[in-house]
């Protein structure tokens, strides 16, 4: 939760794809209740987010398959979301990278500038 936290907080792209890749990596060994005292009923559907997070990092890097990874693994975790205002932006968060990436592929490349995660 942390990594995740701290890598909105980087200016520099490079440093941001480092916490986001170790809040993903660090996701894997959290526990369904781990988050409970944050508030967070479900460790599993703060996945989404994370992959979200981090597939727009590997866009703006221009990683398009990277991307496309992360995406799909944002995409499989959709339904672990709640339906809330939450889960909301986060599902139109991977809907816009989702058509950012489509774009850039129709383009041949990545268009920098703007990110579509929930920051």
């Amino acid at each position: 939760m942390i990594a995740h936290y701290l890598a909105d907080q980087q200016t520099d792209l490079a440093a941001e794809t480092d916490w986001d890749e170790r809040a993903v990596a660090e996701h894997a060994q959290v526990e369904e209740s781990d988050f409970t005292a944050l508030g967070i009923d479900s460790a599993a559907g703060f996945a989404p987010s994370l992959h979200l997070n981090l597939g727009d990092d590997y866009f703006r890097a221009g990683h398009l398959e990277m991307t496309r990874e992360q995406l799909a693994k944002a995409r499989s975790a959709k339904d672990l979301l709640p339906d809330d205002g939450y889960g909301a932006m986060i599902r139109a968060g991977i809907d816009h990278l989702e058509q950012r990436l489509e774009e850039a592929v129709t383009r041949g490349t990545p268009q920098a500038g703007g990110s579509c995660s929930a920051r």
